[in-house]
């Protein structure tokens, strides 16, 4: 990204046009090369994606119906959708949230590579389907600062193949809603227990300081 911008845009378009999850490192990359790899980044992926949208108002598109239609494994969107009564208004307030927490990130100044994590963990947790191989956009950033609620996830979502048995329906197989509360129950205990522990410990480290004066 540094060394070889332009490299670096065609590797990002090339790596967005195969799956869009990439789209959220965009403005992080594009706002820190020179005008030759934006140029590069920009006209690649404006390009593809106009295709994409050609292509896929068939109404047998496969990328129409998983935008418009698909749900699967999810917790928070279940709990968006009742409260707003319609998928389509709850897909738009989730992409709506993912785009103001990019822009929050942006404005800060965060690195690319927090940046985009936080893009990857917001969308996540708030999208309509959730298969366990998506973890991998976030888990690829483990080496840097792992988390152990996430890696925690990675495990617990192992449930959503079936739980703890290869379910007779195959692939059409859907997490009942009690086990998904397990599923990211058990990492949200653990981020909330984190928390707590780490508010805790300036207390008690002016506590000491206070008994040792």
């Amino acid at each position: 990204a540094e060394r070889r911008p332009v490299a670096a845009a065609l590797a990002l378009a090339a790596g967005v046009l195969t799956k869009l999850a990439p789209l959220v490192a965009v403005p992080f990359l594009v706002l820190r090369w020179p005008w030759r790899a934006r140029m590069v980044a920009s006209v690649s992926i404006a390009a593809g994606l106009a295709a994409y949208f050609v292509w896929t108002r068939q109404p047998a598109s496969g990328l129409a119906a998983y935008g418009g239609n698909w749900r699967n494994n999810e917790l928070a969107f279940h709990y968006l959708a009742l409260w707003t009564g319609s998928d389509t208004v709850a897909r738009a307030i989730a992409a709506a949230a993912v785009a103001a927490v990019l822009g929050f990130a942006l404005a800060r100044g965060t690195a690319p590579e927090r940046a985009t994590l936080l893009g990857f963990r917001t969308a996540l947790l708030l999208s309509p389907v959730v298969h366990p191989w998506y973890l991998g956009w976030t888990l690829m950033f483990e080496p840097l600062k792992p988390s152990w609620p996430w890696l925690i996830l990675s495990l617990t979502m192992i449930l959503n193949y079936g739980v703890f048995a290869t379910p007779a329906a195959g692939r059409s197989f859907h997490l009942p809603l009690a086990w998904r509360w397990i599923e990211y129950g058990i990492p949200l205990a653990v981020a909330i227990a984190m928390w707590i522990a780490r508010r805790a410990q300036p207390r008690s480290r002016l506590r000491t300081v206070a008994s040792a004066a």
